[in-house]
């Protein structure tokens, strides 16, 4: 679980789109993701008292690009039509298919960003690099968002019938509830200090990139606020979830 609460805080950090780094960077936050939601799926898997062996449960496609919808919608299906099992196996499934996809698309915006970073100093670089940021800063919050979302839907009190308490993540959910305010004002604050970035980049006008430059400058202040709060929400819900299991903590140690 501890990689899945990493991998998050990383994700949410945004270095500047023309920094090589800034794409390697999501891409240890997507595999980070990946390998913790593998652990959450094993997790399941004993909660529920399934086989290795049986069959594995496969998601179909990554659930759009707003995968917290999906996840809300199967979550749910999983209380009234399906069995709860499959239902969290498949969209642990659909989120581990989701967070390589996305290792890999940071992968290669890694690698076109080097080449304009230290080969190719043309005029494109600018928009290129834009471009290639506002995919992976895409691609991080949904991954983050869907993550929480399925943990919010697990936890939370359902009118179909009672979940048991040994199938809760945490023993608070009003941690994830916070969790997800706070990814939301991050998603909200990322967005605008990506568009102020890529016009202070692309518009030749020196008005445009003075101002641009400057509400680059201070969205970028407040997202690292966001983060900050969001790192100390995650560290509340990993304290919870391990209070919880702490069979699960004992694997991690």
């Amino acid at each position: 679980m501890n990689f899945i609460f990493l991998g998050s805080i990383i994700l949410l950090i945004q270095l500047p789109l023309g920094w090589t780094a800034g794409y390697i960077l999501k891409v240890i936050g997507f595999s980070l993701c990946a390998a913790g939601v593998c652990e959450l799926a094993d997790l399941c898997r004993q909660q529920h008292k399934i086989n290795n062996d049986d069959p594995p449960v496969r998601a179909n496609g990554l659930g759009g690009i707003a995968v917290w919808r999906t996840v809300r919608r199967l979550m749910s299906d999983g209380y009234s039509e399906k069995t709860l099992p499959q239902a969290r196996l498949e969209v642990l499934d659909m989120l581990r298919r989701s967070a390589v996809v996305s290792a890999a698309a940071g992968a290669v915006s890694a690698g076109i960003a080097a080449l304009f970073e230290f080969v190719l100093k043309t005029s494109a670089a600018a928009l290129v690099t834009g471009l290639l940021g506002a995919v992976n800063a895409l691609l991080a919050m949904r991954l983050a968002a869907g993550i929480n979302a399925f943990m919010c839907e697990n936890d939370q009190p359902s009118s179909g019938r009672k979940q048991e308490d040994r199938l809760l993540f945490t023993d608070n959910r009003t941690d994830l509830l916070r969790l997800r305010d706070i990814l939301n004002k991050t998603g909200i604050c990322m967005a605008v200090n990506l568009l102020c970035d890529i016009i202070n980049r692309t518009v030749p006008s020196e008005s445009v990139q003075t101002y641009a430059g400057f509400m680059a400058a201070i969205s970028k202040l407040t997202l690292y606020v966001f983060v900050i709060t969001a790192a100390v929400r995650y560290y509340h819900v990993r304290a919870g979830f391990f209070r919880m299991n702490p069979d699960a903590e004992n694997d991690d140690n």
